[in-house]
């Protein structure tokens, strides 16, 4: 604190100050009447950026935008009642500079000076409030997967009882999770099964990680259905404490798979008998329409028979029957080559049949997975689509697209506002400068009749689960969809104003936008206007491979500005689909853009805290090299991120050091 501030205080507020200057927590005083601050400790100057002076005429209304005076006072009531010693609570508190940040208030009511004042104790919980976030969203995703989820997912104790049965247990074997519960877990297994399933479950139950097993169950009709599990033994995870069962129905598989043995030898003595016939063509039909692939190269779950005419997108070698069909082939592949008479200039038909051994390819350039490339940070923050504005495109698109389900429940909408989040977080004074349209989407009135104001933070803190004051539970959720509705489907540009030093130039002032949309995108209508008025373009969403408006195939090279752009397409698997066709497409091809594409699925929890990170360390001015850039983007654990078009980039850190500050 400043020596100023300190002379201006008389000799009970020096005291005061000695005492209360070094503690970690903010801490004020201020009058029971008018509310106005009488003290404010040096902690609390430093995180509002106000001087003592200042908040001398500020009551705990200017810092708190959440409450009004009738709020703040039904707060204080039970003190001034005597009701209470103490009252707890968490708001937010606004800077000098607008920015907003979580806390947790204490507030006691004491004697000073023959009256009374409030001592307010005053503790930033930005982080904490980050961690909550994260794991609330987290524990409700996972709850939202394990209900909806068509698999059954059974949890046992140490002693091999159930303790947990997901809702699917009935779909799958008509009981109910609490008749399942009932049950002995051998008891509805098929006696013939009984050894080996009872096998598995005990060397689980015994220390192994993991087992696979696969028996008949007896379904409440008496019927028998066949049952593929994957047990994990997680007695020791503190968050877990069980063995983890995930469960499917594979009867009418194997019932397929078996009829296509079937045909399958029939097709091939017919093939012997009238002769070789091959089209290279077929190879990839053959391998996509599979059941021996999809049993033993996926997971074999629900999530991998939906993609049963795309295997490609769920294939795991890792899997040990798809490890042991591998080394078969290979075994038969070797010894069909030996027989050529040129190996040199002939092919074995079973090499070019081959349906398990993968081929490998190396993704991704040394010289960024050495960390050597960098996106042109120098003509990025020189002004590209607009002067003097680097212009940021977000779109994210409906994930659940759940019937009935309100848009602020979609998984989409909280993934778009955690990665406004975490770039407002970064670096603090986003403002709104822009929405489509003209419209509002800060003033609600609800059918109580409640007016409600919010700025675009309390929007996101609305969503992490703050409740504006006097709001109801009920009115809350009211108030979430009016928002969300409010907000989808519609362009929201946000502006930050900074300074930027490029090398030796001079200092500048500079804008940078974020132009964000959430909503429905299957048409190409804003893909297309975000890509053709943004510099850096982030979409994350579905891939909908083949038939997207992203298709490469839906736009022309009047789509694209001349300018250098980033464009970073986070969607399951996009790199065998997006990677190479945009680049035609732009002016002057890689030189004027860089593509970062997904190599394998990511994928999508935590995706909107991924990419947040991705531009706010696009933002802070160290000049990320893109192997940083992507390692900032790995909260979703996708590990195959791929850059393109990035080689012949020229820009160099050390020659061209960029600085950015706000102003």
């Amino acid at each position: 604190m400043s020596d100023s501030v300190k002379d201006d205080r008389d000799e009970e507020l020096l005291l005061l100050g000695a005492l209360l200057d070094d503690s970690p927590n903010e801490v004020y005083l201020f009058d029971e009447d008018d509310l106005r601050f009488q003290f404010v400790n040096a902690r609390a100057l430093d995180n509002l950026g106000l001087t003592f002076e200042q908040t001398r005429a500020m009551t705990p209304l200017d810092l708190k935008p959440l409450f009004d005076a009738r709020g703040l006072r039904e707060v204080l009531a039970p003190l001034l009642d005597g009701i209470e010693e103490r009252v707890v609570f968490r708001t937010l508190h606004r800077r000098a500079d607008g920015s907003t940040y979580p806390v947790e208030v204490v507030v006691r009511l004491a004697p000073r000076g023959g009256r009374r004042v409030f001592i307010a104790t005053v503790t930033d919980i930005s982080e904490r409030t980050k961690t909550e976030r994260e794991h609330k969203v987290g524990e409700a995703r996972f709850r939202a997967l394990i209900e909806r989820s068509l698999d059954l997912i059974l949890l046992a104790d140490a002693a091999g009882r159930f303790t947990f049965a997901s809702p699917s247990v009935t779909t799958l074997l008509g009981y109910s999770p609490e008749e399942i519960l009932r049950f002995d877990p051998l008891e509805i297994i098929h006696p013939d099964d009984q050894p080996a399933a009872g096998a598995a479950l005990g060397a689980t139950l015994g220390g192994e990680e993991q087992a696979r097993l696969e028996f008949r169950v007896r379904h409440k009709d008496g019927s028998w259905r066949a049952i593929s599990a994957i047990a994990h033994n997680l007695l020791d995870h503190p968050a877990v404490g069980a063995i983890v069962m995930n469960a499917r129905d594979v009867t009418e598989e194997r019932r397929l798979a078996e009829q296509l043995r079937q045909s399958q030898k029939l097709e091939a003595v017919g093939r012997l008998a009238g002769g070789i016939a091959h089209d290279f063509n077929n190879i990839l039909t053959a391998i996509l329409s599979s059941a021996a692939f999809l049993e033993e190269c996926t997971a074999n779950d629900s999530h991998a028979r939906d993609f049963a005419s795309a295997l490609w997108y769920v294939f795991e070698p890792s899997v040990s029957s798809c490890g042991e069909a591998i080394q078969a082939e290979q075994k038969q592949i070797d010894a069909a080559r030996t027989k050529l008479a040129d190996p040199e200039s002939e092919v074995a038909l079973l090499d070019a049949e081959r349906l398990y051994i993968p081929v490998t390819f190396a993704l991704g350039a040394d010289k960024t997975n050495d960390g050597k490339s960098y996106p042109e940070y120098d003509r990025l923050f020189s002004g590209g689509v607009k002067d003097d504005k680097l212009v940021i495109s977000l779109i994210n698109g409906l994930i659940d697209h759940e019937p009935g389900a309100e848009l602020y429940q979609d998984s989409g909408y909280g993934e778009w506002l955690d990665t406004l989040s975490e770039v407002f977080d970064a670096r603090p004074g986003w403002q709104v400068v822009d929405v489509e349209g003209g419209a509002d989407i800060s003033s609600y009135e609800l059918q109580s009749g409640k007016q409600v104001s919010l700025s675009f933070e309390q929007i996101i803190a609305l969503n992490d689960g703050t409740t504006p004051s006097g709001i109801s539970s009920s009115e809350r959720s009211e108030l979430e969809a009016m928002v969300a509705k409010r907000v989808a489907d519609t362009w929201i540009t946000f502006e930050l104003p900074v300074t930027v030093q490029l090398g030796d130039e001079a200092k500048r002032d500079f804008g940078i936008q974020i132009m964000a949309y959430f909503g429905h995108a299957e048409s190409t209508v804003p893909f297309k206007h975000a890509v053709k008025n943004s510099d850096v373009f982030i979409y994350n969403g579905h891939s909908m491979i083949g038939s997207g408006p992203l298709d490469p195939r839906n736009f022309s090279a009047s789509d694209f500005p001349a300018s250098y752009q980033i464009l970073f397409i986070d969607g399951c698997v996009s790199y065998n689909y997006y990677e190479a066709d945009y680049i035609p497409l732009k002016e002057g091809g890689t030189e004027n853009l860089d593509l970062i594409t997904n190599g394998i699925e990511s994928p999508a929890w935590r995706s909107g805290f991924a990419l947040g990170r991705f531009i706010a360390t696009l933002l802070d001015g160290e000049s990320a090299s893109y192997l940083e850039l992507l390692e900032s983007a790995e909260a979703t654990g996708s590990g195959l991120r791929v850059v393109d078009g990035e080689l012949d980039n020229t820009y160099n850190p050390d020659k061209q050091p960029l600085a950015i500050e706000s102003r």
